[in-house]
């Protein structure tokens, strides 16, 4: 097998372009060790000029035969007709040492105050009480959707998981946490080397960013290149005159949409579709003391109150009939939305 290994004709090697960038790879591995191959295929996995980096490439067998050759030292296989104009931009510089990730710290996304309050309270419920907790909540709540970002398609919900690891975290922390914890305070030197390897590592980071938005910035001056008046139509889109005249809604401010909570943005997709908004889930009691002269019960109050709002419906139902026979050509109904209600009982 080394002997098929060594032998130049079993070996596929690449076009000249291809082979530069080969042969210098190869040097930079040997010098820097796999650690630096690793990089190289992270930071340049969608560049085709770098597959040979893979197993299944072509050029994979030639790549690991010049590695070889530059780690004993032989360097008789490098090309000498290549010319020096003819450089790759690759990283000389290692990758700093990757701090730990941190166990306290999350991105918070675009979410109302509201969301955030119910979000936080239900993530200490749930660390506190276990997961049977949650799926009893979740159950529970299944109508309520100022708890949907408990369903698991949600895009709150890995924050909320994050928070609910955390809460968990405080109220039953692990040895290995009090350990390092205990060791922080004796040795506080500790705390600064952790900050100064998360500090390289941040700007090393940043230099991957900007390098990233320098090479977008060659492909969109490339994308701006085309003759756009090199084109093909494929398809009209016909306007006919009642577009002109259809009421649709006014547009919403991304600002809006950022403060709105779950039950809101529900009913909103609700009237957008042209169906009715649901009435609130939850009801608010009322923080003012009931009167000297009141000595009814709870039920016997919520029974009068549903008596009466009957009542009153039916007294507008009947309004309604008499003034549709007076006026067919009445206007239609507009539909409103009811005042949000939030439990605050539980």
């Amino acid at each position: 097998m080394t002997e098929t290994r060594d032998t130049p004709a079993a070996i596929i090697y690449p076009p000249l372009d291809i082979k530069v960038i080969v042969d210098k790879t190869a040097g930079h591995v040997a010098k820097s060790g796999d650690a630096f191959q690793q990089l190289i295929r992270e930071k340049y996995q969608s560049t085709a000029k770098f597959s040979f980096l893979y197993p299944n490439d072509p050029y994979y067998a030639y790549y690991s035969h010049m590695v070889e050759k530059y780690k004993s030292g032989d360097t008789t296989d490098a090309p000498a007709d290549i010319p020096d104009s003819m450089d790759i931009d690759l990283p000389l510089v290692e990758a700093p040492e990757r701090p730990d990730a941190l166990q306290f710290a999350h991105a918070m996304p675009a979410i109302s105050a509201q969301d955030l309050d119910v979000i936080k309270l239900t993530a200490q419920f749930v660390a506190r009480n276990g997961r049977q907790f949650m799926t009893m909540l979740a159950q529970r709540e299944s109508q309520n959707y100022q708890f949907d970002f408990m369903s698991p398609a949600h895009s709150l919900f890995p924050y909320f998981r994050k928070l609910v690891d955390q809460y968990t975290l405080v109220f039953f922390p692990t040895t290995e946490l009090l350990d390092r914890v205990d060791r922080d305070r004796e040795n506080k030197h500790q705390i600064l080397d952790r900050v100064n390897r998360r500090m390289k590592w941040v700007a090393f980071e940043e230099e991957e960013r900007q390098r990233k938005g320098r090479e977008a910035e060659k492909e969109k001056e490339a994308f701006l290149s085309i003759d756009w008046h090199d084109f093909v139509v494929v398809g009209t889109v016909e306007f006919v005159e009642e577009d002109a005249f259809v009421d649709l809604p006014g547009p919403l401010r991304l600002q809006d949409l950022a403060t709105m909570s779950l039950e809101d943005k529900h009913n909103s997709r609700r009237i957008d579709n042209g169906e009715a908004p649901k009435p609130a889930s939850t009801v608010v009691k009322s923080t003012q003391p009931p009167a000297a002269s009141s000595v009814k019960s709870d039920d016997e109050d919520e029974d009068d109150n549903d008596v009466e709002m009957e009542m009153d419906e039916d007294d507008e139902n009947i309004d309604e009939e008499i003034e549709a026979e007076r006026n067919p050509k009445a206007q239609l109904p507009v539909q409103t939305i009811g005042p949000m209600k939030i439990r605050k009982d539980y």
